[in-house]
């Protein structure tokens, strides 16, 4: 469940931007505290940009990658995770350990923005994200290519 936040209120003038900000942002961590502290353990709540996220603890996005991984006849050699928000922390987590145990050779992991994170490296926007993919789809040497939809999501396809 994701509550979305960032038009909670109409700014009226320039002058309430900061006040409405800190509200929506003081509104939003007092939402995630009650639901962590309301709910049962197996559901938890994580404070994104302008939502917040109510998740399955049992569930997460590390659980589905490590499902997904576990289905491959061949271990990667590379691995490469990207993220944009806290919700993305756990399968930061999850691809470090994969190369610290050397399960993987290598594995990049890349936070959009500067903050505090798992991820061992930064980008300033996605767009860096879409230049990288370009650049190793077109060395893959498998016809991989890198399309934008209108959503601005990213799908590998074959050529």
């Amino acid at each position: 469940m994701v509550f979305h936040y960032e038009d909670a209120e109409l700014k009226d003038a320039e002058r309430y931007r900061l006040f409405y900000e800190t509200a929506n942002d003081r509104n939003a961590k007092e939402c995630a505290n009650h639901i962590n502290d309301s709910c049962p353990s197996t559901v938890h709540a994580v404070l994104g940009e302008f939502f917040v996220v109510a998740e399955p603890t049992a569930f997460t996005k590390a659980t589905a990658c490590q499902h997904l991984y576990s289905t491959l006849s061949e271990p990667p050699t590379f691995l490469l995770v990207a993220g944009n928000d806290r919700t993305d922390e756990d399968v930061f987590k999850w691809a470090n350990k994969l190369e610290e145990s050397k399960t993987v050779k290598s594995a990049i992991t890349v936070s959009v923005g500067i903050r505090r994170t798992e991820a061992k490296s930064y980008v300033s926007g996605p767009q860096a994200i879409i230049s990288a993919l370009r650049v190793l789809a077109s060395r893959s040497g498998a016809g991989l290519r890198v399309l934008d939809s209108n959503q601005g999501n990213i799908r590998a396809g074959k050529s």
